[in-house]
């Protein structure tokens, strides 16, 4: 036998034809099981691997998925929240047998490009895609020529296929926090207010302030563009108009603003007490460690695969009656820490579990 085993090596050794090696390795009826743990015990034996090409023509799939970020190279390296996310896209598609194919898009020209590529191609079978305000296009383009698409997050309006969280309760949850602690010029620093996450995170934080009868003042709104180096830039100013408190709207913006204040020669919490959101590892690391809304970055990635795989087979990869919804919303928990001033307040640091957003 050849190097390489082919599909008639596996047929003699197991002593059947060709087209009874092809069912069973697509997986279709009409083997016998006694034939077909006979030909399972010939690919193993040869270490044959079937050829991607003729199975996807055979079975109309690729085994492969697509994730789309539309984000810059720089934004999707820098910010903590992309890493968990891929790497529990990819650990779920691989347990599956389903290979990743990752775009990077930066312009509509290349949202162009790929939609075109897509359309024509169709190298993958489904995509996992973060939205964007430029991203809305390609996201209804696949809704046209039938490509699943799951989003991290969502459109405006979309009602199904999203993996997501409560923004405006979590928000609500982070600011309500801050006025218990008696802050009363509580400042966010905002994400793209434009996107749907950023929308929703704003409403919260001013419903919390309407709810506590204090005004919405807009000196204290302030865009970051979830950008750490654009929130430390920008602390200044709130600082400038008296903010006793911030909320960032993720945990990279609201490490930016700390290392702003400090570098001002002010203390954090004892002049101005932060709160972020997302809890990456970096939120417990940094002096002092952070209070923030925590999200389950893991959850977006396996999640979102997982309800991809689901739409994708025949048979639901899961039985989990949670991933048979027309989408998934995921708890966010509220994470004290040392930012938010708690301990300066009551003298101790909270012994319970964090707080369900």
């Amino acid at each position: 036998m050849s190097d390489l085993p082919t599909l008639e090596d596996v047929a003699r050794l197991s002593k059947t034809s060709r087209s009874t090696v092809s069912r069973v390795i697509n997986n279709e009826d009409g083997v016998k099981d006694e034939t077909r743990e006979r030909v399972m015990a010939a690919i193993r034996q040869l270490n044959y691997q079937p050829n991607r090409n003729a199975r996807a023509m055979a079975t109309g799939q690729n085994h492969c998925i697509g994730v789309i970020v539309p984000r810059t190279i720089t934004q999707v390296h820098s910010d903590p929240f992309f890493a968990p996310v891929m790497d529990s896209i990819s650990r779920v598609a691989h347990e599956a047998g389903y290979s990743v194919m990752l775009w990077i898009i930066e312009s509509a020209s290349e949202t162009s490009w790929l939609d075109q590529h897509l359309s024509q191609t169709r190298q993958i079978d489904g995509v996992v895609m973060i939205p964007s305000l430029n991203s809305e296009r390609l996201f209804r383009s696949f809704e046209r020529y039938d490509l699943p698409c799951i989003t991290i997050g969502r459109f405006a309006r979309q009602q199904e296929n999203f993996v997501d969280i409560d923004n405006f309760g979590a928000a609500l949850t982070a600011v309500n926090h801050l006025i218990e602690l008696n802050y009363r010029r509580v400042a966010i620093l905002t994400g793209r207010p434009e996107s749907n996450s950023g929308h929703d995170r704003l409403l919260g934080y001013k419903e919390a302030l309407q709810r506590a009868g204090l005004p919405i003042d807009p000196d204290l709104i302030v865009d970051g563009e979830f950008e750490e180096n654009v929130a430390y830039e920008m602390t200044p100013g709130l600082i400038d108009v008296g903010c006793d408190a911030i909320f960032a709207m993720n945990d990279s913006m609201a490490i930016g603003a700390l290392h702003a204040i400090q570098e001002l020669g002010k203390r954090v919490p004892e002049d101005i007490a932060i709160v972020g959101f997302d809890d990456v590892p970096r939120a417990s690391a940094i002096k002092p460690t952070l209070t923030t809304i925590r999200q389950p970055l893991y959850k977006f990635g396996e999640f979102s695969s997982k309800l991809l795989l689901n739409r994708l087979q025949t048979e639901p990869h899961s039985d989990d009656e949670f991933l048979k919804r027309p989408y998934v919303l995921l708890p966010t928990e509220l994470v004290v820490r040392e930012s938010c001033g708690f301990a300066l307040r009551h003298g101790i640091m909270p012994n319970d579990s964090p707080q369900r957003a």
